[in-house]
C-alpha cells in the first residue's frame, strides 16, 4: 500500500474576504486498499479535512421566500396571460359578439366626427386671420 504525499489547499478568496487570519488544511490522502475490491474505490477524507473550512459554505443568491409585491406581480401576469391566450383562440374561431361589432361602428364614427370638428375649426381659426 503506498501513501500519496500530503496536499496543502489555500484558502479561497471568498473565505479569506471573511476573516482576517489566512489558513491552510493540509489533508492525507491514501490509495485504495487494492484492485480486488474495485477499480472506483475511493476512501473518504478524514473529518479534519472536512472542517478545515468553516467559513467557505456556499451562499446562495436565490431568495428563499417570495414578497407580497412579486407574488401579487406573478399572479396578474398569469391571468394577463390567460386573458391574451382566451382572446387569442376567440379570434382564431372569428368569434365576434354583436355588441363588439356595435362599439367599433360607434367608434368608427366618433373618430369621423371628431375629425371633421377639427378640420372646421382649422379652416375657422386660418380664416380669422
Amino acid at each position: 500500500m503506498s501513501v500519496v504525499p500530503s496536499t496543502t489547499f489555500s484558502t479561497p478568496a471568498s473565505a479569506r474576504a471573511h476573516s482576517t487570519t489566512v489558513t491552510t488544511a493540509t489533508t492525507t490522502a491514501t490509495t485504495p486498499p487494492s484492485a480486488s475490491t474495485g477499480a472506483g474505490a475511493v476512501r473518504p477524507l478524514s473529518s479534519t479535512a472536512v472542517n478545515a473550512r468553516p467559513h467557505a459554505r456556499a451562499h446562495s443568491s436565490a431568495p428563499t421566500h417570495l414578497s407580497t409585491g412579486a407574488t401579487v406581480l406573478a399572479a396578474v401576469a398569469v391571468l394577463l396571460l390567460l386573458a391574451c391566450a382566451a382572446w387569442a383562440f376567440a379570434r382564431s374561431r372569428a368569434y365576434e359578439p354583436h355588441w363588439l361589432v356595435s362599439l367599433r361602428h360607434a367608434m368608427a364614427e366618433a373618430g369621423y366626427r371628431t375629425s371633421a370638428t377639427w378640420a372646421e375649426f382649422v379652416d375657422w381659426a386660418r380664416l380669422g386671420k
